[in-house]
């Protein structure tokens, strides 16, 4: 059963309040569920709800080994850190398009919570 969904959906983000850090850069760990020996690809795609209005953050390609957790930086602009600091928090969505070996290509969406730096 655990094949049947790595097939299905094949990478996941592994946390879901994301911290961003004093210099502008949000880390977030994905995790790929493929067999051991292939090799989890794709692109991130980082997005949030600013006055009804849904902005890309910032997009990243990623390589992740099978049953292991990878580490996706991206890089805030200055505008995007005084809009995320005004509102301490905001809501966002990860979609994830990867694919795990010669498997055909998902698309994953996960609701994530975005929290400016403590200061």
């Amino acid at each position: 059963m655990c094949e049947a969904f790595a097939a299905t959906n094949p990478v996941s983000v592994a946390s879901r309040t994301l911290r961003v850090a004093a210099d502008g850069r949000l880390q977030l760990r994905i995790s790929c569920r493929a067999a051991n020996g292939q090799l989890c690809r794709g692109r991130l795609t980082l997005s949030w709800l600013v006055s009804r209005k849904r902005q890309t953050l910032g997009r990243a390609d990623f390589t992740v080994a099978g049953h292991t957790t990878g580490v996706v930086t991206i890089v805030l602009s200055s505008t995007q850190r005084r809009t995320l600091s005004h509102a301490r928090r905001l809501r966002g969505t990860t979609t994830i398009v990867a694919r795990a070996g010669r498997s055909p290509t998902v698309r994953t969406t996960t609701a994530v919570v975005i929290r400016a730096k403590a200061d």
